[in-house]
C-alpha cells in the first residue's frame, strides 16, 4: 500500500491530517459513529474495536487495557496476525507492530487502508431499505471464540 519510489507526490509520507482523515471515513463506513482528533488517539484499541466491529469473533492474546507502547505492540502484532492469517490470507510484513505502537504514519494509513477495503467487502449494502444498515460478517475462524457468545 505505500506507493513506490518515483510515483511523484505519492512517495511523501501522509499528513498526520491524512491518515486522520483516512481512519475517520473508515470509522463512518464501519458504523462507530465516532471522530479521531489526534494521531495519539490511533491506538490499537481503536483498531481492535474496528476488527470486532466488522467480525463475530474474538482476538485471544488482546492486552484489554494497553498502556504502554509495548502492550500496543502486543495488540498490533495479534490484530495483524489475526487479519493476515485468517482474513486476508496474505502476509503483511510490510506493516510493523512498533512502527504501529509508535504512531508511525505510513503503517497507520496502510492499516486504515486495509480496514477500509475489508469495510467495503464485508459492509456492502442492498439497494433496498430493509438491508440499508445491515452489514455481513464473516464467522469465526476454528479456534476463535465469538465476539458475543450466546448466553
Amino acid at each position: 500500500l505505500k506507493p513506490a519510489p518515483g510515483a511523484g507526490r505519492m512517495t511523501d509520507a501522509p499528513t498526520p491530517r491524512e491518515v486522520l482523515a483516512r481512519i475517520n471515513a473508515v470509522l463512518v463506513v464501519a458504523g462507530l459513529n465516532d471522530t479521531i482528533f489526534s494521531i495519539r488517539d490511533c491506538n490499537s484499541t481503536l483498531f481492535l474495536l474496528l476488527f470486532k466491529k466488522l467480525f463475530t469473533w474474538r482476538l485471544s492474546g488482546v492486552i484489554t487495557d494497553p498502556s504502554s507502547t509495548e502492550e500496543h505492540e502486543a495488540n498490533y502484532a495479534v490484530l495483524l496476525n489475526a487479519i493476515s492469517s485468517d482474513v486476508l490470507e496474505i502476509p503483511l510484513g510490510h506493516i510493523s507492530p512498533r512502527a504501529l505502537a509508535e504512531g508511525e504514519l505510513w503503517p497507520l494509513h496502510n492499516l486504515a487502508e486495509i480496514f477500509s477495503e475489508l469495510c467495503d467487502i464485508l459492509l456492502q449494502r442492498d439497494p433496498t431499505p430493509s438491508s440499508a444498515t445491515q452489514g455481513r460478517h464473516l464467522p469465526p475462524p476454528p479456534g476463535h471464540p465469538p465476539a458475543n457468545p450466546p448466553p
